[in-house]
């Protein structure tokens, strides 16, 4: 069977940084899209400290709260297609809360 280019899913994050004096908030890939439309799975990370607490990580949008106080929060998805090709992008989001 000749193999033929399979490509990896497109991650869009809706916003990809923004701003917020909220403590919990809503992380948002669910507009990612695979070129083929396969299914897709998401797996959340927190990849910097301040650490966060991700309340369901395998969803395309997440809530996640700010454990740790105001700062810079980055946080990675990995989006992965059914034939198993992942992409990743990060999410920024600054607390400006107390």
């Amino acid at each position: 069977g000749g193999g033929g280019t399979t490509t990896a899913p497109t991650v869009k994050l809706n916003p990809a940084s923004q701003e917020t004096t909220i403590r919990q908030i809503r992380l948002d890939a669910s507009q990612s899209t695979d070129p083929k439309g396969l299914a897709l799975t998401y797996v959340w990370t927190v990849i910097e400290t301040p650490s966060a607490n991700i309340i369901d990580p395998t969803s395309a949008t997440p809530d996640v709260q700010f454990d740790s106080g105001f700062g810079v929060y980055t946080f990675q998805v990995a989006v992965t297609n059914s034939a198993g090709q992942t992409s990743t992008a990060m999410a920024t989001v600054q607390y400006l809360g107390h």
